[in-house]
C-alpha cells in the first residue's frame, strides 16, 4: 500500500542523497580536467536519477509538498552538468572518443523521462 510506497520511497532518496553527495564530494576534489569531465558526467546522473525519483514521488501522499519542484531542478542541473561537459569535450576535440558514453547516456535519461510520462 502507500505507507510501503512511502517508506520504499523514502529510503531510495537517502541512498540518492549519499550517492549525490560522494560524488559532487570527488568532482569538487578533482584537479584534472578530464578526469573532471568524468565525475561531472558522474553527478550528472545520480543527480538525474535521484530527480526522477523526486518527480515519480510527487504525487505520493504525506511527502513534502516541493519534492517534485526539487526533482526538476536536479534534472535541470544534470542537464547543465551534461552541457558543459560536452563543451568541454568538443573544445578539446575529445567528444568522439566519449560519443558511444554520450549517445547510451542521452539514451537512458531519454527511457526515464519516456517511462515517468507513459504512465501519467
Amino acid at each position: 500500500g502507500s505507507a510501503l510506497d512511502l517508506g520504499f520511497g523514502i529510503s531510495a532518496l537517502e541512498h540518492y542523497d549519499e550517492a549525490v553527495e560522494i560524488s559532487q564530494d570527488e568532482f569538487e576534489r578533482a584537479t584534472e580536467m578530464e578526469i573532471k569531465a568524468g565525475l561531472a558526467q558522474e553527478l550528472a546522473d545520480r543527480l538525474f536519477n535521484r530527480g526522477l525519483c523526486r518527480v515519480f514521488m510527487g504525487n505520493v501522499p504525506d511527502t513534502p509538498s516541493d519534492l517534485r519542484e526539487c526533482g526538476l531542478a536536479d534534472i535541470s542541473k544534470a542537464r547543465d552538468l551534461d552541457y558543459d561537459v560536452k563543451d568541454y569535450l568538443i573544445a578539446n576535440k575529445l567528444l568522439l572518443g566519449y560519443s558511444d558514453q554520450w549517445f547510451t547516456r542521452i539514451l537512458r535519461r531519454i527511457h526515464g523521462l519516456y517511462t515517468h510520462f507513459a504512465d501519467q
